[in-house]
């Protein structure tokens, strides 16, 4: 896919949702990370977000073992 990766963290919230929402409509992959597993499954599950791809991760932005998960698949 061509286009950004974008990672928003606090997805689940209502600022993260938003931001989540507005940035669905442009073709990128977007990697949701949020503590709640049960408000991050709906975020990005509007029908904008046709144009992007969309990976739901559940953590806490303070734990390292989550930034291992979310860094994994970037090239430096």
């Amino acid at each position: 896919m061509n286009g950004p990766g974008i990672l928003v963290t606090g997805a689940g919230g209502l600022v993260g949702s938003a931001v989540v929402r507005h940035l669905s409509a442009i073709p990128c992959r977007l990697v949701l990370l949020g503590r709640s597993a049960v408000a991050l499954p709906s975020v990005g599950q509007n029908p904008q977000t046709g144009c992007a791809t969309v990976e739901h991760l559940v953590g806490d932005v303070r734990d390292p073992s989550v930034w291992r998960l979310v860094l994994q698949d970037i090239d430096v």
